[in-house]
């Protein structure tokens, strides 16, 4: 076999792995947000517990994807939720959530309506569905 030859087969293989590999690469790379689901954790923050609370974020959530699911949702249709917690002192005069976390849950398809939220009260982990209007 000639220099030629060679050098052309190694060019071959090379753009073959090149055009096979990297679409597989990117697939499994865009796809990991969509596995991880309910159990993703931006920076570990999910850990902390907030001030006050008896749950921490990964916790509240972990209990409204259940929720959620109970309910007859599919879960694959929603971005990452988010918690905030709910610290309302006691008397005042706004409807109140106090001590409870808010899980928010964005449809991945832009539409009306496509979203929902589920309340986790922090003392109980008693959780509740709130559908989107």
């Amino acid at each position: 076999m000639t220099q030629e030859a060679t050098t052309s087969e190694e060019k071959s293989s090379r753009s073959y792995w090149g055009f096979v590999l990297w679409p597989v690469l990117l697939a499994v790379a865009l796809a990991t947000p969509f596995v991880a689901g309910c159990s993703y954790e931006k920076n570990g923050s999910s850990q902390a517990r907030h001030p006050g609370a008896r749950l921490t974020a990964a916790e509240a959530i972990r209990i409204a994807c259940e929720t959620a699911q109970r309910e007859g949702r599919n879960l694959d249709k929603y971005k990452v939720p988010q918690a905030q917690y709910e610290l309302v002192q006691k008397g005042s005069p706004s409807i109140v959530f106090e001590k409870t976390w808010i899980v928010f849950f964005e449809g991945r398809e832009l539409r009306f309506g496509n979203h929902f939220s589920v309340w986790v009260d922090d003392r109980t982990g008693k959780a509740g569905l709130s559908p989107g209007l």
